[in-house]
């Protein structure tokens, strides 16, 4: 068994799960996205889409009233939507999930030495198996939640493990326990957000750097219920480069995308034609006008702010938008004493 650091107290997180992270500058905390969300966006989930068909035709096999159900229900898209969660949950498509939970959970126990006999037999196995993989392999840490504050990300990484042959920096493990072929690209990217991220103390909302080699990370894939373990090693240097790409994707898909003027009309025939459903009589020739970083800053109503704008646009950020938030900075400090200064 080895020595290592203990997980910390859960994280904060909004009803929406996304956890709750106090800026760099300070001030109160504010939604982070999941480093798995944040990567998903360049997923190819056709696959997945495929799987989940086939599961509600057999849930559909398995439970045939069901099919009563949607023949009740054809105009009503709610209701066959919770008719295809059925089916789903008739086919038992979240059995394999939630066994994967628990054999992930227990996966520490293992790594602590900790006592399996309440453990199903069925499932001995794998834990078998799991602690074979392991042998010799030196656990630095579990569970440590991270911060990548440059895209407001927050994510857990299940270990950072040493390979006594690889020297002694540590690399990123996570623990899988699904199918891992289809979606390789996707874990290499959030082992790289973890490896390029910064420890987060929710408490103070203190940051911390901690050693880790940022080009490859490993999977320790333990497929549920076969009895088996093994090492598979990621790229994560290549999937780095793939990160600022999918910030890029998330920016275009909070845009409101609205329809082109008509090209065959004069413009005054439908400059102001309201969009359809536009209470605001927005024009079609008027596309929404994002507030440019400069205007951004000037707007800013203290440092926790200024930081904030510059921790979302590091990437086009320039030497005259620091001198703007120098600027912008005094002018916030010389307002506020003056007003100490008024009621004193």
């Amino acid at each position: 068994m080895s020595d290592f650091e203990t997980p910390k107290a859960p994280i904060s997180r909004d009803r929406w799960g996304r956890p709750m992270v106090i800026p760099p500058g300070g001030g109160k905390p504010v939604p982070y996205t999941r480093a798995t969300t944040f990567v998903d966006c360049l997923d190819d989930k056709s696959n997945l889409s495929k799987w989940m068909q086939r599961q509600v035709l057999r849930g559909v096999a398995a439970a045939p009233q069901l099919m009563l159900r949607v023949s009740a229900s054809l105009d009503d898209d709610k209701a066959l939507q919770k008719i295809a969660d059925d089916a789903l949950d008739a086919a038992q498509s979240n059995a394999k999930a939630d066994i994967g939970t628990a054999l992930h959970a227990l996966t520490e126990t293992v790594d602590r030495g900790g006592d399996l006999s309440a453990v199903p037999a069925d499932y001995r196995a794998d834990l078998e198996a799991y602690a074979a993989v392991m042998r010799g392999i030196d656990i630095v840490s579990t569970e440590t939640f991270t911060v990548l504050d440059r895209y407001q990300v927050g994510g857990t990484h299940d270990r950072r493990l040493r390979f006594p042959s690889l020297g002694d920096t540590p690399v990123i493990g996570d623990v899988k326990t699904g199918r891992i072929d289809y979606g390789l690209g996707k874990i290499g990217m959030q082992l790289a957000v973890y490896a390029h991220s910064l420890t987060y103390n929710q408490s103070t909302g203190e940051r911390s750097e901690f050693d880790c080699r940022k080009d490859i990370a490993v999977i320790i894939h333990l497929p549920a219920g076969e009895g088996k373990a093994e090492l598979v090693w990621v790229d994560i240097a290549q999937a780095w480069e793939n990160i600022e790409l999918c910030r890029q994707v998330r920016d275009w898909r909070k845009l409101k995308h609205h329809p082109l003027p008509n090209p065959l009309l004069p413009l005054d025939e439908h400059r102001f034609d309201p969009i359809p459903g536009d209470a605001e009589g927005i024009g079609y020739h008027q596309p929404p006008v994002l507030p440019a970083i400069s205007d951004r800053i000037e707007g800013a109503t203290s440092e926790a702010d200024l930081i904030a704008i510059w921790t979302q646009h590091e990437s086009d950020w320039t030497a005259e938008h620091t001198n703007l938030a120098a600027a912008r900075k005094a002018a916030i400090y010389a307002a506020a004493h003056t007003q100490e200064g008024a009621t004193a």
